[in-house]
């Protein structure tokens, strides 16, 4: 015998659960409060989503779309010694002279600027 919990919603908005056998399924039952002569009709239930356990896939690689302040920390995770990591990172964006520092403010200016 397999039994199966069916839910039952009357007019009046009562909402109860019933537990059946699954060949005697009912389409409505008597609503089960006590003074409601409505019929209570069977509700459909919320659906289930099934994710299939283990699988694996590669994903993107998302280094093109990282923003200019948010820095790289994947040779941290990787073991990296934080001072060098640190070293590497000051050197590659660190302007070269005050004209390049000049230019690369005018570029982020024109970039707000495009965006609004």
């Amino acid at each position: 015998m397999r039994w199966i919990c069916f839910e039952y919603l009357c007019v009046s908005g009562h909402r109860t659960s019933s537990l059946e056998e699954r060949k005697a399924v009912r389409s409505a039952i008597p609503c089960p409060v006590d003074g409601c002569d409505l019929e209570a009709s069977k509700a459909l239930s919320a659906p289930r989503l099934k994710f299939a356990r283990g699988v694996v896939s590669r994903g993107r690689n998302y280094e093109d779309d990282r923003p200019p302040n948010i820095p790289d920390t994947r040779e941290l995770a990787e073991g990296m010694p934080y001072d060098e990591w640190r070293k590497k990172t000051e050197d590659k964006h660190r302007p070269a002279s005050d004209a390049d520092f000049n230019r690369q403010v005018q570029r982020e200016l024109d970039r707000s600027d495009r965006v609004k």
